[in-house]
């Protein structure tokens, strides 16, 4: 394993904006200015309330914020920070706060850390959490199309991830013992998984497939990669009792 020294200093800021799509176009340009963040992480309005609820954090009225980190040398995180808050300017940010101290920047990323837990101040017995992911430069049209599908079907759907990466996790949220927002819940992750890979993404990027996503398993991989892959599972597993029925479709 090779041993990195620790960067000479890290520094966070925080950026807010109006809607999801203008921290996504935020976020591209960063990536592809090539300012390496560290670390960029994307929450939504929805997300934002309920871990100022959470924690009783005060976070700036806004439609969506990004977190973002970097490290190395000080005078080149300071020109890096600086370029990356013009261009969250020239994408309309509403504020952009940098922590003064090493214990603000550790508040910060203890909100990001509480997002999941933070759901559950909006009452939902079940959350199905996805894992969805995009190349960069369609981030903005997925959060978009997140939005619509939410609306569509009529239930909550936060949304947060390391948009640095194009990884987003919309958290699709209901009463399970309510079959009609149960069945609303699966129509909208369907149109989730649809949507990603319209825009030339993957329906995972980090879970894996299992049995609710494997019904669309065809849409990423054509007859041949999936003969090749049930090949390669078969000898490995003749009498398939690895994990079965799991990905490809038929098997259920």
């Amino acid at each position: 394993a090779k041993v990195v020294a620790l960067p000479e200093s890290r520094m966070v800021t925080t950026a807010y904006f109006k809607s999801p799509e203008d921290a996504g176009r935020a976020s591209f340009k960063i990536m592809i200015k090539g300012l390496s963040p560290s670390a960029m992480e994307l929450l939504d309005k929805t997300t934002m309330e309920t871990i100022s609820q959470y924690l009783t954090m005060k976070l700036p009225p806004a439609g969506a914020m990004l977190i973002i980190e970097f490290d190395g040398p000080r005078d080149d995180v300071d020109k890096r920070i600086a370029t990356a808050e013009s261009i969250c300017k020239q994408e309309g940010v509403i504020e952009i706060k940098t922590p003064v101290t090493e214990q603000e920047s550790q508040e910060l990323w203890n909100a990001r850390k509480t997002a999941f837990q933070s759901l559950a101040v909006l009452g939902k017995t079940s959350i199905l959490i996805e894992d969805i992911t995009v190349p960069i430069s369609r981030i903005p049209e997925m959060l978009r199309r997140i939005h619509e599908i939410a609306q569509k079907h009529g239930i909550l759907v936060p949304t947060f991830g390391h948009i640095g990466d194009g990884n987003l996790h919309p958290h699709v949220l209901y009463d399970e013992e309510n079959k009609e927002e149960y069945e609303k819940a699966m129509a909208a992750t369907d149109d989730i998984f649809k949507a990603a890979v319209e825009l030339g993404g993957t329906i995972s990027g980090e879970h894996g497939i299992g049995v609710l996503k494997r019904k669309f398993f065809p849409l990423e991989h054509d007859p041949l990669e999936t003969a090749l892959m049930k090949r390669i599972k078969k000898l490995f597993d003749p009498n398939n009792i690895l994990n079965p029925h799991k990905i490809f479709p038929e098997e259920a």
